[in-house]
């Protein structure tokens, strides 16, 4: 498990040749978790943008 994903996805913005030709899938989480770990159930917040699921 990555213990930083912001910085793992930093370093695949500097890095976007090294998901060529892996032929694996990728999936994005979409639910929210409050700090105590449990779903949000608040509005999705417009600054991360379209939410899938409402």
């Amino acid at each position: 498990m990555i213990p930083d994903v912001s910085q793992a996805l930093a370093w695949l913005e500097k890095h976007p040749q090294a998901l060529k030709g892996i032929q694996r899938g990728l999936e994005r989480e979409t639910l929210r978790v409050n700090a105590d770990g449990t779903l949000a159930t608040t509005g999705h917040p417009e600054a991360l943008g379209s939410a899938l699921t409402r």
